[in-house]
């Protein structure tokens, strides 16, 4: 009786944890590849931002 009750929850368990695992990454392959050139396109619309301030800032 308790060593089916150990083993019940263990496999449970385990699945769950393989199953979340598996769907993180699952997650990363699709999140990542949308965020990291969204990310950089903010980052270059910041950068150009600044660098037109500097050069508008120059010029007067």
């Amino acid at each position: 009786m308790i060593l089916d009750f150990d083993e019940m929850p263990y496999d449970d368990e385990v699945h769950l944890s393989g199953l979340m695992g598996f769907s993180l990454l699952l997650v990363m392959i699709i999140v990542l590849p949308i965020l990291v050139p969204l990310w950089l396109i903010g980052w270059l619309i910041v950068e150009t931002k600044v660098a037109i301030q500097m050069m508008t800032h120059s010029y007067h």
